[in-house]
C-alpha cells in the first residue's frame, strides 16, 4: 500500500486505477443500500436542529429509497411525547 501525500507521487496509470476502483466501490456502496428504505418514512427529531445534521441525514434517507419527515417543534411543547 503505498499512502496518498502528494499527486505528483503517483503515476498516471497508479491515479487512473485508483480512480477506477473508487468508482467501483462507489457502485458497490449504492447498491448495498439501494431499496433498505422503500416505502417508509423516517420521522426526524431534532433538539436542535442544525443544517451540518440534518442534510446528510434526509440524502441519506432519500439514497436508501425513503422519505425524511421532520417533525416541528420540540416535544412535550403542544403534544406529549406518547401521542
Amino acid at each position: 500500500a503505498t499512502d496518498f501525500m502528494s499527486i505528483l507521487d503517483w503515476t498516471e496509470s497508479e491515479l487512473l486505477s485508483l480512480l477506477d476502483e473508487a468508482e467501483e466501490l462507489r457502485h458497490a456502496f449504492q447498491q448495498a443500500i439501494a431499496g433498505h428504505l422503500q416505502g417508509k418514512a423516517v420521522a426526524l427529531i431534532w433538539d436542535a436542529e442544525g443544517f451540518r445534521n440534518r442534510v446528510p441525514f434526509e440524502l441519506g434517507i432519500q439514497r436508501m429509497g425513503g422519505t425524511a419527515v421532520r417533525v416541528p417543534g420540540h416535544l412535550d411543547e403542544r403534544e406529549s411525547v406518547e401521542d
